[in-house]
């Protein structure tokens, strides 16, 4: 009797085994294809209505609304979160989760459930996530908590994209039921100083201004990613349609792309130009293209190394001096720039002015999203005498040089004016009240002192970039 129960329970166990063993998915099944599921919850929502409710506090009503994915982080443009659109507007969800198209594709249809979620605004637009951080802004969904509140539907699906004129668009205020929308721009093309370049910079986000053809406004966006896998892709440099998701930031309307097929462009502009897709010439090549009137540039860029130092202050915030070989030049923003000395820079022309001011050769009217950093580099001053700085100084205009066994005469420190003298000529030492040694005292013995060689209408000077500079 022992001996039947006990090959009873050895069948049992083998025939549990078995049956265990049939049921688990071997490595080579293929998934459980759902993509045409649709649970079908019921949408108590619309978007529009979800966004009139209060920002900034946890929603204790049992919300639900539905929308298509219309932005997700495939190409890199866009970081923990995705937007989903219905027919009344569009919502950013923020998830702490790389990789959100895997779940959340484009073309998806999905229903958040909005209880125990918050809303805030950044820079005017909504955001829907987990709460609010100790200064207001909104926290990501965590990962582990996505399926709690975001639940996927079927896939894919049809998005709708309405098409509008530039100036339908160029006051984003007055478009908030656009926001978070994908749109389509027609008629349009990326500024002077915005086509022919990175959709951004290397190092940071970048706004390239887009135009309308024939519009009255100005002012729209295309805000990209130094993350995005086209991040190197130039702008088109011609005109077309530009479909992307509506957007702003404060007051300014931005398209945000979700990769370079958003645009369909043809090779002309507006004009009817074509322009040359912009190539490098060495600065000396630039500065012999000054004739003595102000020259328009276009078709052109330039590298260097950052020669100038904005850290310690001595010298304007909006210009850069950047020196290639034994040849420099400033190049003048039209705002302040946040390159640093030793960086190595590309900058492309189209839409700049090759003139003097006040002595000085400058890149004039240079727009910040035309100059990017690609490096780092060192420049070695030259040794000169005062003698030969003073006779060959437009040859020596905007580059490092250092003059050997010199004395400063003035008022005691490096402020203002002061006058250097190495035996064989002197020159003018500027130090702008600004400047982070302004007040330090000046050397009561010979030294050898670096710096950059400008003008200042007739007056030759050397300028030091920091204290380091006497040595």
């Amino acid at each position: 009797m022992k001996k039947l129960s006990l090959l009873l329970l050895c069948s049992a166990l083998v025939a549990t085994t078995f049956t265990f063993e049939s049921c688990v998915k071997k490595g080579n099944d293929a998934p459980i294809d759902n993509t045409g599921f649709d649970p079908n919850l019921k949408v108590t929502h619309t978007i529009a209505q979800l966004l009139a409710m209060p920002t900034g506090v946890a929603i204790t009503q049992d919300v639900v609304v539905s929308g298509v994915v219309v932005m997700d982080d495939r190409s890199g443009n866009y970081y923990k979160k995705f937007v989903i659109q219905d027919a009344t507007g569009g919502l950013e969800i923020n998830l702490d989760q790389n990789n959100i198209y895997n779940d959340y594709p484009v073309g998806r249809k999905v229903y958040i459930k909005c209880k125990g979620l918050s809303m805030a605004t950044y820079g005017g637009m909504v955001q829907l996530g987990y709460g609010l951080d100790e200064r207001q802004s909104i926290v990501s969904i965590p990962f582990v908590m996505a399926d709690n509140f975001i639940v996927k539907a079927n896939y894919p699906n049809t998005i709708k994209v309405d098409t509008f004129t530039y100036d339908e668009l160029a006051n984003a205020n007055a478009n908030g039921t656009r926001l978070n929308t994908l749109v389509a721009i027609r008629d349009v093309e990326f500024a002077n100083g915005a086509y022919g370049m990175p959709f951004a910079a290397p190092n940071a986000t970048t706004n390239r201004a887009l135009n309308g053809c024939g519009a009255a406004s100005s002012g729209i966006v295309v805000r990209s990613s130094n993350y995005a896998r086209f991040q190197p892709t130039l702008t088109p440099t011609g005109k077309g349609v530009i479909v992307g998701l509506y957007t702003k930031y404060n007051a300014t309307p931005q398209l945000i792309i979700r990769d370079v097929n958003d645009l369909n462009f043809v090779a002309e502009r507006c004009d009817g130009s074509i322009p040359v897709a912009p190539v490098f010439i060495t600065i000396d090549s630039l500065r012999n293209k000054y004739a003595g009137s102000p020259l328009s540039l276009s078709g052109i860029k330039i590298t260097g190394t950052v020669i100038s130092d904005r850290a310690n202050g001595n010298g304007n915030g909006q210009n850069l001096i950047i020196q290639q070989g034994n040849k420099g030049i400033m190049i003048r923003f039209t705002s302040a720039h946040s390159f640093n000395l030793g960086d190595s820079v590309v900058v492309i022309t189209n839409g700049t002015s090759l003139e003097e001011f006040r002595g000085t050769l400058q890149v004039n009217n240079t727009q910040l999203s035309t100059a990017s950093r690609v490096g780092t580099g060192t420049i070695t001053p030259t040794i000169l005498t005062l003698l030969d700085l003073n006779n060959n100084f437009e040859a020596h205009e905007s580059t490092l040089v250092k003059i050997l066994n010199a004395t400063v005469a003035g008022s005691g420190s490096f402020g203002g004016n002061q006058t250097l003298s190495d035996g064989t000529a002197t020159i003018t030492l500027y130090t702008a009240t600004g400047a982070s040694f302004s007040g330090t005292a000046t050397p009561t013995t010979a030294k050898n002192f670096s710096g950059i060689a400008g003008q200042y209408d007739a007056t030759k000077q050397l300028q030091m970039r920091n204290i380091t500079d006497v040595e």
